[in-house]
């Protein structure tokens, strides 16, 4: 990790910035809307690109689960958010129906508005329904000052499966390799499966696990089987 100073002078200004605009393609222009932009002279931390995502401070944000994903149904099953920076209190809105969600208020007697609360935690007490959705819900800000804050609207699915394992946990020390977990016929004669490299070549960045052939994150489980 190198550190040091730089003066401006030390950088060549000769190359342009394009917003929106491929410099070393002809005519490569984005096509779309560009509602942000910002330059900055340092390097963003993970929690500053957060921050800088947020948008409005006011707003309740990081809604778990996320926006328009496709969440397991423990993970479905409550609510959570990020409070606004002045919050004191939340409104809470949820259901099936976008414009319902998206029109209704504290007067609202439909069943869509669930009430002011102090936490940033809300189960829906119906639950919500295998493989259902999408479900809609908005969040609220009553502000220290007395103003309020109205919220996006969020929404998720529920999948119609259970995630049992995703193998990003395992490493080649004990206890943590993958076949102290998922059990084979290592060494009997008479089953011919195997979970893992049994001998990976570690100076040359083997593994127990796949680390290349992969669906998602960044490992998987090589099977081997001959009966």
């Amino acid at each position: 990790r190198a550190s040091g100073t730089k003066d401006a002078s030390d950088f060549d200004w000769q190359q342009r910035v394009n917003i929106g605009f491929s410099h070393d393609a002809a005519n490569n222009y984005f096509e779309g809307v560009l509602d942000d932009v910002r330059i900055y002279d340092k390097a963003l931390t993970q929690e500053e690109v957060i921050e800088t995502m947020r948008g409005d401070p006011l707003l309740a944000g990081v809604p778990n689960p996320a926006n328009g994903s496709t969440a397991y149904i423990r993970e479905a099953t409550s609510l959570n958010w990020s409070a606004g920076d002045n919050a004191a209190q939340h409104e809470v809105y949820f259901g099936t129906d976008r414009d319902a969600v998206d029109n209704a208020d504290t007067t609202d007697t439909t069943g869509v508005y669930r009430g002011r609360q102090i936490g940033t935690s809300y189960t829906p007490p119906e639950g919500v329904e295998w493989g259902g959705g999408p479900y809609y819900w908005r969040i609220d800000e009553n502000n220290t000052d007395a103003t309020v804050s109205r919220g996006r609207i969020w929404n998720f699915t529920v999948a119609d499966f259970i995630g049992i394992e995703d193998f990003e946990d395992y490493n080649d020390f004990e206890p943590d390799t993958i076949f102290d977990t998922w059990m084979d016929g290592w060494n009997v004669d008479t089953n011919g499966s195997e979970v893992g490299y049994a001998e990976p070549n570690f100076l040359a960045g083997g593994h127990f696990v796949e680390t290349t052939i992969v669906h998602g994150g960044e490992q998987s489980m090589p099977y081997f089987y001959d009966n």
